[in-house]
């Protein structure tokens, strides 16, 4: 189990990723992204095993991919989540204005 951690360490890292993605602005995210996909692509490297191109590296990197992929959706769906109230209320009010035949003083 010691010297097989991929099992163990993707899952962590993947929702580090994905933390960084939903919680950061943009540009973090994409240094967080690409910092990660260095390791991934290196690791095998770095252990000394001969690994698959299409059969390790490439199913990792499509994970990362799709995980900071969610994570950005979820936080501009979370940040445009927040302000639609605002706008609502503010076209309610437009609206209720209007039908008053003037403007809304208070």
């Amino acid at each position: 189990m010691l010297f097989q951690l991929d099992p163990l360490l993707l899952p962590a890292v993947l929702l580090a990723l994905l933390t960084v993605a939903m919680e950061r602005d943009r540009r973090t995210a994409i240094i967080a992204a690409a910092a990660t996909v260095a390791a991934t692509a290196a690791w095998p490297d770095i252990r000394g095993h001969a690994v698959s191109f299409a059969g390790y590296i490439l199913p990792r990197l499509a994970a990362a991919g799709v995980v900071v992929a969610a994570g950005t959706y979820l936080r501009e769906r979370r940040n445009h989540r927040t302000v639609k109230p605002v706008e609502e209320f503010a076209g309610v009010a437009a609206t209720v204005a209007g039908e008053r035949g003037g403007h809304d003083d208070s």
